[in-house]
């Protein structure tokens, strides 16, 4: 019986233990996305800043990584996405991943500035 989402039962011959698993462990072992993956808790601003939690959805972090780039990394990764200049004009080619990028932002945050949706609607 796990207590709770995060733990992971192992038995052996003599002893019954519980291991705490990180999220994106928790993902390869059970196939399953952790709830809170699925809740809302990006924060974006009008100066296209993305406050993403550090424990959040890794292929997330990992696109914006790709298309933005780390201001600060306290609490929350803070992203700057500049739609004028990219990092690297190549990483626009694959416009199919930027489009998932824009959907998971549009889905997961809680607010979207109108200058930011703007911005977003271009690309669909």
């Amino acid at each position: 019986m796990l207590r709770n989402e995060f733990e992971f039962l192992i038995r052996t011959r003599y002893l019954t233990y519980y291991v705490r698993l990180t999220s994106e462990a928790w993902y390869y072992i059970k196939k399953e996305c952790p709830n809170y993956w699925n809740s809302k808790n990006i924060l974006i601003s009008a100066d296209f800043e993305i406050f993403i939690p550090y424990n959040y959805n890794h292929e997330v972090i990992f696109l914006l990584d790709r298309y933005g780039e780390l201001i600060d990394n306290d609490y929350f990764l803070v992203y700057k996405i500049d739609f004028d200049y990219p990092k690297n004009d190549l990483l626009f080619l694959n416009m199919e991943d930027f489009q998932i990028l824009i959907k998971e932002l549009k889905n997961k945050s809680l607010f979207i500035p109108q200058v930011v949706e703007y911005e977003f609607n271009k690309y669909f």
